[in-house]
Formats: C-alpha cells, sequence, structure tokens
C-alpha cells in the first residue's frame, strides 16, 4: 500500500473497498483482493511462528 500511496495513485483516497492488483513475475500470477480483506486478515487471529511473522513484515511495509 505504502507503493500505491507514492504513486500516481497518492492523490486518490485508499478505502476499505478499494482494490489492489499485484502480478507476480515467474511464474506470472495476478490476484485482487480489497484493502478491507488485507487489514481485516491483518487483524485476525494467528496460529503459527511464520503467519506471526508474515503480518508483521508486511505491517511494517505498510506502516500500520
Amino acid at each position: 500500500m505504502a507503493a500505491f500511496r507514492r504513486s500516481v495513485l497518492a492523490e486518490m483516497p485508499l478505502g476499505s473497498g478499494t482494490r489492489l492488483t499485484i502480478k507476480v513475475k515467474a511464474p506470472e500470477e495476478e490476484h485482487t483482493i480489497t484493502i478491507g480483506k488485507v487489514l481485516a486478515w491483518l487483524d485476525g487471529v494467528t496460529i503459527s511462528p511464520s503467519e506471526i511473522l508474515k503480518k508483521n513484515r508486511l505491517k511494517e511495509r505498510l506502516r500500520l
């Protein structure tokens, strides 16, 4: 989200219904998810240590 906020879309409001599209190269895939879903996952119950690390890294990148 930080990259989206710094991009051309910086002037546009990012709400919980805003959709993010992320492409991964090698092998190329594309997924779309709303910001609300990402934030809900980050605030949800964490079961495993690896998931705690994933959430903490994403929160750091998003600066939440």
